[in-house]
């Protein structure tokens, strides 16, 4: 075995062979899973199926980086991959703590060769980006709820492979063994057909009639039947299986609304295991009457996919008393965002109790705003539903700062600022840097920034807008301006509300220096020095400026 390993390894006999694979790997997007049975498919039909087929497979796999052992059984020769993975229904070998399985063999002793070698990874079986694998469709099936249908197709391919993926757990939780099939994205065919279907039903819903559609749709669309009675054997299926066989159970039915949930409605949810049985949680953003969950200090409601008649989402056939109940927070799942719906009117507000600032009290969110997409384009709605920024934008997003907000679009790169009442404040922004002030005596002062528009610096009020031209800055150095150490407040102040701020900018074009008030939004010292640093005797009156001809002076904050 070493002198073949040995011929294996001359001259770099197989660095081409070895490249290939890992750009295949690579351009379909295989999971650890697929890239070793890629290997092992390849090697038998390169050596047949034998001892020269696992020695080529073990050498690609351990030179793809992967950490493999050689073992002998009697004159079978058998490569033993390692994993952190508990894997159902099959023996590992411990060597210095790394479960080791046997690949094409099942022997309960064998001798082997522990050797190790650098950089090594063991394989997960975890999948988390959907696999580029051959389209072969499978015929339609219409899958009909009272108030949904859709037709669907499965790439028979991706079946397959499925259908040799090893069911496991890891970190010593059985719930990551579901976990692991729900966390795995949806395949990019399968959405570009199913999503757009249901997205035409589902807009303009409110969270609530949306989830319950989609519960209603699995519940009675799906036809239920045990697994022993179907496989012989307790089998769990990836969401993409569930569309494609005859029959599912509570799990497979519990997998499938995980991921409609996630990608469709932007949702967190729960897989909850009741001995015996498997359903899904769903936290809400806006309020949900019906039985829950609560998981660190968040509401879950219960979503029973398996109620075959039907029941709402809050209706749950296990009691709040039920023992032995466990539960897993899934992963969020990028999806396009083609896919994701308009929530309408009644979407709700999400919790911002904290506005995102230590300190900072309850704020009213009446007016605030919340991001919908429509034809493919971002705008903003309010709480009562109604659209105050247009779906004309490529991507939107909400800062929050204290008991104010300030919303954010962009289009063909460019920002637009809007605030809680969708109020265009600044337009055409190249880029904006928010001043970092901190809060006074437990108030936040007005929101200052520095933008970048028609390639200008501006020191703008984000509720208000830019400042008067007066006060443009033309072109400063941003990077040169730190925050903490150049902004200043007047310790004098009494009640701390009316606090002076200034701020030290710097000039592009003259490399020169000035000092902004930042309440009064003055420019209190004008750019014409080439240093200034404040008084470590008296911050808040006098500043030191350095000028042009290499002398000092002290130079008082107050209005010259």
């Amino acid at each position: 075995m070493a002198r073949e390993w040995a011929a294996l390894s001359e001259d770099g006999l197989l660095n081409n062979t070895i490249r290939d694979c890992l750009v295949a790997r690579m351009e379909l997007n295989l999971c650890d899973w697929a890239y070793l049975q890629m290997l092992d498919a390849f090697s038998k039909a390169v050596c047949d199926d034998g001892n020269e087929a696992t020695m080529l497979m073990a050498y690609l796999y351990c030179q793809s980086g992967y950490a493999m052992r050689l073992g002998r059984h009697g004159n079978q020769l058998r490569m033993l991959f390692a994993t952190d993975h508990t894997l159902y229904d099959s023996g590992y070998y411990d060597i210095e703590g790394v479960k080791y399985y046997p690949l094409n063999g099942a022997e309960s002793s064998m001798e082997i060769c522990d050797a190790s070698f650098p950089k090594e990874k063991v394989l997960s079986l975890k999948i988390n980006a959907p696999m580029r694998l051959a389209p072969e469709l499978s015929e339609p099936r219409l899958l009909k709820s009272a108030n949904l249908e859709a037709f669907v197709r499965v790439n028979k391919n991706l079946m397959d492979f499925y259908g040799s993926y090893p069911t496991s757990e890891y970190d010593g939780n059985f719930m990551t063994r579901w976990a692991t099939y729900a966390n795995t994205p949806l395949n990019e065919l399968l959405k570009s057909q199913l999503y757009p279907t249901l997205k035409k039903e589902l807009d303009g819903l409110s969270q609530l009639e949306a989830a319950n559609r989609l519960l209603n749709w699995v519940q009675t669309s799906l036809v239920y039947e045990f697994d022993d009675k179907v496989w012989g054997c307790d089998r769990a299926f990836f969401a993409e299986e569930t569309l494609y066989y005859p029959y599912s159970d509570c799990e497979d039915r519990s997998i499938l609304f995980s991921h409609l949930i996630r990608d469709m409605l932007g949702l967190d949810v729960a897989l909850v295991f009741s001995p015996g049985h498997l359903f899904t949680a769903v936290n809400f953003s806006q309020e949900v009457g019906g039985a829950y969950l609560t998981v660190d200090g968040r509401k879950f409601v219960v979503c029973e996919p398996t109620c075959v008649n039907g029941a709402p989402v809050g209706w749950s056939a296990v009691g709040k008393e039920a023992e032995g109940i466990e539960l897993i927070v899934l992963d969020k799942i990028a999806c396009d965002n083609d896919y994701m719906i308009d929530l309408g009117d009644n979407r709700g507000t999400p919790d911002r109790s904290d506005a995102g600032n230590a300190g900072a009290e309850t704020t009213d969110y009446k007016k605030s705003l919340y991001p919908v997409f429509a034809g493919g384009r971002y705008g903003y709605k309010d709480a009562a539903g109604n659209m105050v920024v247009p779906c004309v934008y490529d991507s939107v997003s909400d800062n929050i700062q204290g008991d104010k907000f300030m919303y954010s679009a962009s289009k063909d790169g460019l920002l637009t600022l809007f605030d809680s009442n969708g109020k265009e404040t600044v337009r055409g922004i190249e880029k904006y840097v928010p001043l970092d002030l901190n809060m006074i005596n437990g108030e936040w002062p007005d929101l200052y920034g520095i933008v970048k528009a028609d390639n200008s610096w501006t020191l703008v009020d984000f509720a208000t807008g830019p400042l008067q031209d007066d006060y443009c800055l033309d072109e400063y150095d941003v990077d040169s301006v730190t925050y903490d150490a150049n902004v200043y407040c007047d310790p004098d102040s009494e009640d701390g509300k009316t606090t002076k701020k200034y701020i030290i900018l710097k000039r592009l074009d003259t490399q020169k220096y000035g000092v902004i008030e930042l309440m009064s939004h003055a420019v209190i010292v004008p750019f014409s020095y080439r240093r200034i640093i404040f008084d470590e005797a008296d911050k808040s009156k006098v500043l030191v400026a350095d000028s042009d001809k290499g002398s000092y002076m002290r130079i008082s904050l107050d209005r010259p």
